[in-house]
């Protein structure tokens, strides 16, 4: 990243497919898979690796991307504030979020994924930025 530090990362992961984004119903499962590998490859403490989608009204682009990013150090500690569940396959993750999200009454969402502490994976949902709210996903 052209200016910052070598401990900042923020990648993005984009099908080669016109897939709009967590609406679209052709969005790839294996997606998620493929994020965290590459996050392991560039992050050394997986349990920092964050995996973002935006909701639809915050993002720039009617393109699916997944950001690939770096949990900030207090980010767990407001876990609790936003809906989640745990999952133990990446590839469920998209079934997850929208089971959450239903549960929340939430049209448009986002998603978080990252390790769960006690073993498996992290899915949160909101219809906020969590890219925003919870990662490292800029460099000052």
């Amino acid at each position: 990243m052209c200016g910052c530090n070598s401990s900042f990362l923020h990648g993005l992961l984009i099908p080669r497919a016109r897939i709009t984004g967590i609406e679209d119903p052709r969005r790839p499962d294996d997606i998620w898979g493929i994020a965290w590998a590459i996050a392991q490859k560039r992050i050394a403490d997986e349990d920092t690796i964050a995996l973002v989608v935006n909701p639809p009204g915050s993002r720039s682009q009617d393109q699916l991307h997944i950001h690939i990013v770096r949990l900030r150090s207090d980010a767990r500690r407001h876990f609790d504030d936003v809906r989640g569940r745990r999952l133990w396959n990446l590839s469920t993750v998209w079934n997850a979020a929208a089971k959450e999200a239903m549960a929340a009454n939430l049209r448009d969402y986002g998603v978080l994924v990252t390790r769960d502490l006690g073993g498996g994976f992290f899915v949160l949902v909101d219809e906020r930025n969590l890219e925003k709210l919870f990662t490292q996903w800029e460099c000052k």
